[in-house]
């Protein structure tokens, strides 16, 4: 390991910054040969996070991840972007087994967890 999971993004993003998307299959098969070369190829799924990271924040944008147990009305999705900040990107996602509410994850970093599966953990732990 000589280098940061947060290095080899900035070098990955930096790289394929104004790189045409024909040249982008050589710089990706170069990268990932670089990492397998050294013995980091257990932390490509961070890698690979960390630079969708780096990339919308460099773009001003923010992703925001959302998960809950059934789709989302359209009316939550617009008091979804009308309470967040400008330039936010939403994903969805359904996962049954939530039973209700909903996980957010903005950034990839900041969890918010309002899901019924969490609030049942809290009840029955604390």
């Amino acid at each position: 390991m000589k280098y940061t999971v947060r290095e080899y993004a900035h070098a990955l993003v930096e790289l394929a910054e104004d790189k045409k998307q024909s040249e982008m299959n050589a710089l990706l098969h170069g990268f990932l040969s670089f990492v397998y070369r050294n013995g980091d190829m257990a932390r490509l799924g961070r890698i690979v996070q960390e630079v969708s990271r780096q990339y919308y924040r460099s773009r001003g944008l923010h992703p925001l991840e959302i998960e809950s147990a059934s789709p989302l009305t359209d009316a939550v999705r617009n008091a979804i972007r009308s309470s967040v900040f400008q330039g936010i990107l939403i994903k969805e996602s359904l996962r049954e087994e939530l039973h209700g509410g909903v996980t957010i994850l903005i950034d990839h970093e900041i969890l918010i967890d309002a899901s019924f599966e969490y609030q049942l953990t809290r009840m029955f732990t604390h």
